[in-house]
């Protein structure tokens, strides 16, 4: 299966290109494009793209050394025309070849779902390219996807090694300095380094992680515990059963047969509380990472199993079968999130919404709350878009989903994305304030607050 993008950043796989100085091509498949990069050495060498705003011969126009008139093929032969006829100089096509390659990477961390593959070959014979370096450099201050990373690694502690010069020498000066000045301080907190340099937070994150990118941090925290090695062993064993068509719910959930549905319930919470990816302290992008988020899937589906199964049972002449209000019982599944969520406990939020919803399915709270949450886990983000959609649909005069759609993909580093839906928050509420700053902070200037509809969301 190939990896996702919502599950693997490839900013991931060019640290690994990078610091391998690996030859392949990197296939991209999203939003109805498909863009193939070309490493030849840790460099990249070439690219394609289905895309026709990406074509050469289009960006030649773009760089305005042709006009639209001369535009009559969008590929490398009619580029190598135009030099034959003295149209276009060497040079020039050249410049609007790397201009290309930096803007179809670029390209790439905009898209917010697709699948990606990495095919290795030889290196190529010809030479030049773009430094990888140069790409991440421009990338992660202007692309925000720092935030990502941020999450990630807000509670683990920077170790700075060194780097080879030919990768400093890619980056900003000011990016170099504040790196140098940071190898100073090593086995410190975030707080005690941010102190220490009297910087910005995002000029620190930005900076930390571009070097955490280039090879020149390591992340640390406490010693991983003989329970989560146990628990990473057992991930590890439930994929090769589920691999192999022999996974057991029973042995997954940890019951034994003939459990009632509160057991199982209550066996299905602690599983995914114990198992769920950041628990296990996995690194995003690693194939544990993904085989957890796999099997904590497989954990839901052996509880809906289970508990149908038991609900259709007839019970036993012992048992009791005591009746519950749906709704009310779903209603303190939801007073238990908003408890969780308050400690930050998003895993165990997530799960007591999730039920909730399961009870009472016609609350677009328990939806909106359920997407905040999981606006928190890295693995679960585009379940927050959906949910928070669910939200936004069931209440069209709320705009609150909007404007918090909006943050998410914010935080992402999708302007458009964002400013999407902080427009839509304004529309639904023309007197949003957060939405209203949001937006202009995006825009860097006054934003204009569109006239207030009948509050259809869509």
């Amino acid at each position: 299966m190939s990896p996702t993008l919502d599950r693997s950043p490839l900013l991931l796989e060019f640290k690994r290109i990078l610091a391998e100085e690996a030859s392949g091509t990197l296939t991209v498949a999203g939003e109805g494009c498909t863009r193939k990069l070309v490493f030849s050495g840790g460099m990249l060498a070439d690219v394609e793209s289905t895309r026709p705003q990406e074509g050469l011969t289009t960006i030649l126009q773009d760089c305005g050394l042709i006009s639209g008139d001369v535009l009559e093929e969008n590929d490398e032969r009619f580029a190598e025309l135009l030099i034959n006829r003295g149209v276009l100089q060497r040079g020039e096509v050249d410049f609007a070849r790397l201009h290309r390659m930096r803007i179809i990477a670029f390209s790439l961390f905009s898209l917010a779902q697709g699948q990606w593959t990495f095919r290795a070959h030889a290196p190529l014979s010809k030479s030049g390219g773009i430094y990888l370096a140069d790409i991440l450099s421009d990338v992660v201050s202007s692309v925000k996807t720092h935030y990502y990373f941020r999450e990630i690694f807000s509670r683990s502690h920077p170790r700075f090694v060194s780097i080879p010069v030919q990768v400093l020498s890619r980056v900003y000066e000011r990016q170099s300095s504040l790196f140098s000045r940071m190898q100073r301080l090593n086995a410190r907190s975030h707080d005690q380094i941010r102190a220490k340099l009297g910087i910005e937070e995002q000029d620190y994150w930005e900076t930390l992680i571009l070097f955490f990118l280039l090879g020149g941090v390591v992340f640390s925290g406490p010693d991983t515990s003989d329970a989560v090695k146990k628990r990473r062993e057992m991930i590890i064993r439930w994929r090769d059963c589920l691999e192999s068509g022999q996974l057991d719910p029973h042995d997954l959930l940890g019951i034994s047969a003939g459990a009632a549905p509160a057991e199982i319930e209550n066996a299905f919470r602690k599983r995914v509380r114990d198992f769920h990816p950041q628990q296990l302290e996995l690194d995003p992008g690693s194939e544990l990472y993904d085989d957890a988020v796999q099997i904590v899937e497989q954990m839901e589906a052996a509880r809906n199993t289970l508990t149908s199964s038991a609900t259709s049972s007839p019970p036993g002449p012992a048992q009791k079968v005591e009746t519950v209000n749906p709704v009310k019982q779903a209603q303190v599944y939801f007073q238990e999130a908003l408890e969780h969520k308050a400690r930050k406990s998003y895993v165990e939020a997530a799960d007591c919404l999730d039920r909730a919803i399961r009870l009472d399915s016609e609350r677009a709270k328990y939806f909106f709350q359920l997407g905040l949450c999981q606006m928190h886990l890295p693995a679960f983000r585009k379940n927050a878009e959906q949910n928070l959609l669910k939200a936004a649909e069931m209440e069209p005069w709320n705009a609150e989903p909007a404007y918090h759609l909006g943050m998410m993909f914010r935080s992402a580093g999708l302007r458009r994305m964002s400013e999407k839906y902080f427009r839509k928050a304004l529309e639904i509420n023309m007197d949003h304030t957060k939405a209203g700053q949001a937006l202009q902070e995006l825009s860097g200037s006054p934003s204009r607050r569109p006239r207030k509809g009948k509050g259809s969301f869509f």
